[in-house]
């Protein structure tokens, strides 16, 4: 295939210029999430110390867990086991390079993440001329700039590793693609060593192994040699990065937030019949991937209103792969099939869009292979099944191309808005800064989100206030709680329906197949906690001992109101008042 044409670069850099102007809201996003744990791990303020390379390690080794409850960075009632530690060598490096080195601010992270998708969109113009024809390449290329996927890993700092990993992995698959297809010696080099740091930048990279492996399975009449020797560019990499991962202690343990496709493989398998049906309608309809995984789930008929039209563009897909010729009938295999075992790495979490960059390589080239098929055949036949396409097609061509630049800018304002938002309720907290240093901080009913749960003592922190002497959460309820003092120094929190830990965001520190029982006791510094009752797997009545009087000015109840925290103050022995769920 010879080099891409003069008006080619001048449309994918008309391209690149829309994408930057869709994500210039992004520059002033700020810190979000787990932005300030890095901060604090860079600054050595995180409970356990943290290298430059694993700045992704949150809870790395079982004896952290104990450190990391008292530092309020996990809560109380957390997994024995539990382990939330990522291997992105890579990603952590450029972070460190940002704050250690170059100083930036968090406009200029902002920036550097903006570059790192303009490299992405450059690679990947030069992946899908690998697998459509030039002209399908471009709208293939305008409509991964312009989706919605890159919005948190731009808008986002610490998520920056999904640019990282997917830039590396587009250049991976164009090197392996040209060796494969052209005999270019030089990717039998190039090619390993991109998904190598592909995979250094983050293991979303292991979706490109699909695209490998799909290239591999279409190739009939290859001797099998061959096919081997291409997939062993990838999956020497691949299977050097899993053993570190192994043999390092990295992964998620103890936490619903992931499911082993080892662990628990039927619930892995139930899961995929759900979760790759909503990650191919958010790629094709742009529909919100947990929206469609809930209406499954719920067994709502409106989710299949969103794969109606998904199937509609398989269906034009193989129609456009029946008109080409044996090699470009590969190539579109390997898209589409590719697409789909690059989303079987994803099954194992809830369906989100900014988990979809790789995958978005294969569905964004079918999508611009469909709409130029059309065109050319429009021009080419104009009879009456080439119009039947043309309804679709040019349904598809302005929701990607029109609809969905409008949906990137909407979003890229709406999490600003929302970042700053929650950075601003912390903020106006009802916490004097003047004594915070020397006081404890209890919340005593967290919002079903880690904004309130992990974080408020370190966006106040960031921003110049010190860091309290403690942080204590005392749980997650959805519906009104009785809190009752029992003691001087006790406190009993009563939920009134249900259970306490009913939110998913709890089980991110603990899932369901490790259940709590009356009696179970959790000891930390200054505090004892007991559950008297539970309600299924979780409590529902929970003892609170502090170490002295609830009334000690060192300590500081807070309550949640209307997404604000303020100061709550105890009843006298004997009295009780109600908590109303966080909102």
């Amino acid at each position: 295939m010879s080099s891409p044409t003069a008006k080619s670069v001048v449309i994918v850099t008309l391209i690149l210029a829309v994408a930057i102007w869709l994500h210039l809201p992004s520059l002033g996003a700020g810190l979000a999430a787990d932005d300030f744990l890095n901060r604090a791990m860079l600054d050595g303020r995180y409970p356990v110390p943290r290298s430059p390379l694993d700045l992704y390690a949150f809870l790395h080794r079982p004896g952290e867990l104990a450190p990391m409850m008292d530092g309020g960075v996990v809560p109380w009632w957390s997994h024995p086991d539990l382990k939330l530690s990522l291997l992105r060598p890579l990603s952590s490096a450029l972070l460190w390079f940002d704050q250690r080195v170059l100083d930036l601010s968090p406009r200029g992270q902002h920036v550097h993440s903006l570059l790192w998708a303009g490299a992405l969109i450059g690679s990947y113009f030069l992946l899908a001329r690998r697998l459509v024809t030039e002209g399908a390449a471009l709208i293939a290329t305008a409509i991964l700039a312009f989706d919605s996927s890159l919005v948190a890993p731009i808008a986002w700092i610490c998520n920056r590793t999904a640019l990282v990993s997917a830039t590396f992995g587009a250049l991976g698959l164009w090197a392996y693609l040209r060796f494969r297809q052209d005999r270019w010696r030089p990717g039998a080099w190039l090619s390993p060593l991109s998904f190598a740091l592909a995979l250094a930048g983050g293991e979303y990279a292991l979706c490109a192994l699909g695209y490998v492996l799909a290239h591999e399975l279409s190739g009939h009449g290859e001797p099998l040699r061959a096919r081997l020797r291409g997939l062993a560019l990838a999956v020497v990499p691949a299977a050097i990065y899993l053993g570190a991962h192994v043999a390092m202690g990295y992964g998620a343990k103890g936490s619903v937030v992931y499911i082993g496709p080892f662990d628990a493989p039927l619930h892995f398998a139930l899961e995929a019949l759900l979760r790759v049906p909503s990650m191919i309608a958010t790629e094709f309809v742009l529909e919100p991937g947990e929206e469609v995984y809930a209406k499954l789930l719920a067994r709502s008929p409106r989710a299949f209103l969103s794969l109606i039209p998904a199937a509609v563009v398989l269906l034009l897909a193989v129609g456009t792969w029946r008109r080409s010729d044996a090699d470009g009938r590969r190539r579109l295999a390997t898209a589409g099939l590719g697409m789909l075992m690059a989303m079987l790495p994803l099954v194992g979490t809830v369906p989100s869009v900014r988990l979809l960059l790789i995958a978005s390589f294969g569905g964004s080239a079918l999508l611009g292979a469909v709409i130029w098929d059309t065109g050319v055949r429009l021009v080419e036949q104009r009879d009456l099944r080439a119009w039947l396409r043309v309804l679709p097609t040019a349904a598809l061509a302005v929701w990607h191309l029109g609809h969905a630049p409008r949906l990137t800018r909407d979003y890229t304002h709406y999490w600003q808005k929302i970042v700053g938002g929650i950075r601003a309720k912390h903020l106006a907290a009802e916490i004097d800064d003047n004594k915070v240093a020397d006081q404890e901080l209890v919340l005593v009913n967290a919002t079903g989100d880690l904004a309130a749960l992990l974080y408020p003592p370190w966006v106040r922190n960031h921003h110049g206030a010190p860091m309290p002497k403690r942080w204590r959460v005392l749980g997650i309820a959805r519906s009104p709680q009785r809190a009752i003092r029992v003691a001087d120094d006790t406190l009993e929190l009563v939920v009134l329906s249900g259970h306490m830990f009913e939110d998913p965001t709890s089980q991110l520190f603990r899932a369901p197949s490790r259940p709590f029982r009356a009696g179970d006791r959790v000891t930390l510094p200054g505090l004892e906690i007991t559950v008297l009752e539970v309600d299924g797997w979780a409590p529902r009545r929970v003892r609170y001992r502090f170490d002295s009087s609830l009334d000690d000015p060192n300590r500081v109840f807070l309550l949640m109101e209307f997404g604000r925290m303020r100061r709550g103050f105890m009843p006298k022995v004997g009295e009780e008042f109600v908590v109303m769920p966080a909102g």
